[in-house]
């Protein structure tokens, strides 16, 4: 019955923009990141995570082999990446911010799909600037 089933928050995320890695690692979701771009570089426990490609060079065939669950992408830069994922099956969200009101909506994204809405309070967006 619709609104009546369990809702399952994504386990395995991968994330195609540097910020999107602060922002789960901020949001305690860091555990959950499976994939990262080569240009993340904090938090430190970031750099032994798997590299799917570059900011606008990513690697579908190793962001398909991580099985993610979700998959957060960062700009109008990311949108070929982003159809040719969606055309394989899998759930993208992809953030365009231009200004700073843009930029906190995507933390408030983040938080809403990683299911940490507890820790969606000023310190954990501040911890992502």
């Amino acid at each position: 019955m619709y609104g009546k089933s369990p809702v399952e928050f994504p386990r395995r995320i991968v994330c195609l923009s540097a910020e999107h890695v602060e922002i789960c690692y901020a949001l305690g979701a860091g555990d959950r990141v499976v994939g990262v771009p080569g240009t993340a570089r904090r938090p430190v426990e970031a750099a032994a995570k798997p590299r799917v490609g570059g900011f606008t060079t990513f690697r579908a065939d190793r962001i398909l082999e991580l099985e993610p669950d979700l998959i957060l992408a960062f700009s109008d830069l990311q949108a070929d990446i982003s159809a040719e994922l969606i055309r394989a099956g899998l759930p993208v969200f992809c953030a365009n911010p231009r200004s700073i009101e843009n930029r906190s909506l995507s933390v408030v994204s983040s938080t809403f799909f990683t299911s940490s809405i507890d820790r969606a309070d000023g310190s954990s967006a501040s911890r992502c600037r």
